[in-house]
């Protein structure tokens, strides 16, 4: 009893503090603005309600066969602040004032899968806290130009996920 006791004791700050991340780890929306992806923040009734202060900016071009995560763009908040609403979104390559190109924007392509990540501060009073914004998307090429498929949020491998990009993991 008393081993199970301590194992219990020890698992359950483990697993809090795992709950407690994923409340913070939420769907990025993400749109498509002329062929172009456009990154938001989740509107919940908390974004609604408190400012969201953005920290990073991060796009990445995964490659699944060959396990290999390139950035093609990113950006950092700096002063002034830059501000999300959920009724906006971030233009793929835009460089709102306050932000610092980390890595310009590199062009994205039909057929290649990319995963995007916002981190970003929300304010309740006199306290910010993180949270954390993941999405992931492709561009097809059709008739009618390109077009942007947000994507379900799973793993790379996932076949079916990326069924609408026309590509193989």
């Amino acid at each position: 009893m008393k081993r199970a006791t301590l194992i219990l004791a020890y698992a359950l700050p483990i697993l809090a503090s795992g709950c407690e991340a994923r409340q913070r780890m939420l769907d990025m929306p993400i749109q498509d603005q002329g062929g172009l992806p456009c990154f938001g923040v989740a509107d919940t009734r908390e974004a609604r309600r408190h400012p969201i202060k953005l920290g990073a900016m991060v796009v990445s071009e995964l490659d699944a066969s060959e396990n290999v995560v390139r950035e093609v763009w990113s950006l950092a908040g700096r002063l002034p602040p830059v501000m999300l609403d959920p009724a906006q979104c971030l233009p793929y390559g835009a460089q709102p004032e306050g932000a610092e190109a980390l890595v310009e924007a590199a062009p994205v392509q039909p057929g290649t899968r990319y995963s995007a990540f916002i981190n970003a501060y929300i304010q309740d009073g006199a306290n910010w806290s993180n949270r954390s914004y993941l999405g992931a998307f492709c561009l097809t090429e059709g008739p009618e130009g390109r077009q942007v498929h947000q994507i379900p949020s799973g793993s790379i491998a996932d076949k079916a996920r990326w069924a609408a990009c026309r590509v193989d993991p």
